[in-house]
Parts: C-alpha cells; sequence; structure tokens
C-alpha cells in the first residue's frame, strides 16, 4: 500500500490534481502485524524515501520470536493473557512467518532493524503503545532504537490501562473519548508532517 501510494505520487505527482489531493507525500499507518508492514516499508522502500513523509504504528506486532522472549520485552510476561497469550502471539508469528527463516529480518520484524543500517534515515515516527499490551516493550525498544539512529521527529506515547489496541477497543466499550483521542493524535501527527521533514 505505501508502495503504490508513492509509485502514485511519484508518477503522478506534479499532475494538475495534486494539488486537489492535496498529497505532498505518505503517512504510513499500522495497527499490530500492520505495524510491521508500516515499520519496514521505509526500510523495503528506500527508492520511494522522498515520498514517505511519516510512519504512525499502533501496537507493534514487530518481533517475531515470541517463543524465546528477551528480558528486555517484560510485558511478554507482565501482560500474558491480556487480549492476547503468548502461546497465541507464537502462533500468530508462524503464520506471518511459517518456515522462521525471517525471524531475525527487519524487513519482516523490525524490532530487529539496526539504528545505524537500518534505521538511518527513516521518516517521523509516532510509536503507540498500550500500557497492558504483551507487545508493549518491543515498540519501546523500537522507538528507542529510533532515537539512537537520530530519526527527526521520532516520538513514542503509551495509552494507560488499556490492552492491546485498546483505543480501537475503547470505540465498541462506549469509551469514546480514548478512541477520539487516537484519532486526533493520527491526524495531528499527519498534519504535522512538513514541519517535522
Amino acid at each position: 500500500m505505501v508502495a503504490a501510494a508513492a509509485r502514485d505520487l511519484d508518477t503522478n505527482g506534479d499532475d494538475e490534481d495534486a494539488e486537489v489531493r492535496g498529497a505532498e507525500g505518505v503517512v504510513s499507518e499500522g495497527d499490530t502485524a500492520a505495524a510491521a508492514a508500516a515499520g519496514s516499508a521505509k526500510v523495503q522502500y528506500r527508492a520511494l524515501r522522498e515520498h514517505v513523509s511519516g510512519i504512525y504504528i499502533l501496537s507493534p506486532f514487530i518481533y517475531g520470536c515470541y517463543d524465546n522472549h528477551l528480558k528486555v520485552l517484560l510485558s511478554l510476561v507482565e501482560n500474558d493473557q491480556y487480549l492476547y497469550s503468548r502461546a497465541q502471539l507464537v502462533l500468530l508469528s508462524s503464520v506471518y512467518d511459517p518456515t522462521g527463516l525471517h525471524k531475525d529480518d527487519p524487513l519482516a520484524w523490525p524490532y530487529h532493524a539496526s539504528p545505524e543500517e537500518d534505521l538511518k534515515g527513516f521518516p517521523p515516527t509516532r510509536v503507540i503503545l498500550h500500557e497492558l499490551d504483551p507487545l508493549r516493550d518491543e515498540g519501546l525498544t523500537f522507538y528507542r532504537k529510533l532515537l539512537r539512529a537520530g530519526v527527526k521527529g521520532a516520538s513514542c506515547n503509551t495509552v494507560h490501562g488499556v490492552c492491546h489496541g485498546g483505543d480501537f477497543l475503547a470505540m465498541a466499550w462506549a469509551y469514546d473519548s480514548v478512541f477520539t483521542a487516537m484519532l486526533d493524535d493520527f491526524v495531528a501527527f499527519a498534519r504535522a508532517m512538513p514541519a517535522l521533514m
């Protein structure tokens, strides 16, 4: 999706419709597994870097080695069984990478990206975490790698008191203020892209 949008901008960026579309770049957004795609899109599409204005990652599912968690990923233990169990994460990661051949590949699992090699030149990236999410700490680690890589406009926020994807689930639970806050945050991030670049 990011590549297609960026290619469209590359092909049609100077046409008269570009101003109507208001397209100056693409803000890639991803939740859970889509966060892996959003997080690795910049790595995969280096040739399109001038069009990827920003990346907004929600509840990053980006580690991949859930059967062998690292001690720095305490949330995998602390928040086990809050919506997801570690056993479910192992199963879900095997669907995404059936053979496990890509478990350390940052193109499949951005957690494994090197700040020096893979994340230099990343666009502004906002990482949204959830306090009770088993995936919380892998997102926090990724954010810290962005800071080490010197990514301009890198930011991180933790939504307190909610499980994985709790801001989306809040809509169904009638806690619309949490859901609305997430939407407002995304819109503010997307609108801030020219200033962050």
